[in-house]
């Protein structure tokens, strides 16, 4: 018997030096990232120069300063 999760996902996190107000949901669809309607129906939570939150239907994303992750689950 095998037993399967109930939830999987991945997450990649990249350290560097970043500019998150650029990173608005809609960036990512100019840039092929996000297709259809999901940059729309994106749930911003922030954009600032200091940070970036928003979550689509299959992934979160945050983006600060120093940072970059995309957290993505099923």
């Amino acid at each position: 018997m095998s037993i399967k999760p109930d939830l999987e996902g991945a997450s990649i996190v990249v350290i560097g030096n970043f500019n998150p107000a650029i990173f608005h949901p809609l960036w990512f669809k100019v840039n092929g990232l996000l297709v259809g309607a999901e940059a729309e129906t994106a749930e911003l939570d922030v954009v600032s120069s200091e940070i970036t939150s928003f979550t689509t239907k299959w992934c979160r994303v945050q983006v600060l300063t120093e940072r970059f992750s995309v957290d993505a689950s099923s």
